[in-house]
């Protein structure tokens, strides 16, 4: 599990899993294939998409990057 699956988890609830629609991937600007790649790991997203991607989940870009 990447950070960025785990950032959705904590806000994504019980009854209302996370299931985003089009605008949110207009608004992260990567279409749904490239997003759920990045989400299983099976590519890495770019430093732009990060920023991207926390600004819509209101979270630090820091906060989804794997550091090890």
């Amino acid at each position: 599990m990447n950070n960025i699956e785990k950032v959705i988890n904590s806000i994504a609830k019980p009854n209302f899993p996370f299931k985003p629609q089009r605008e949110f991937y207009e608004e992260i600007a990567i279409n749904q294939k490239r997003f759920w790649q990045i989400i299983r790991n099976e590519v890495q997203p770019n430093l732009d998409e990060i920023e991207r991607i926390a600004k819509v989940l209101n979270v630090a870009p820091k906060d989804l990057i794997n550091l090890y």
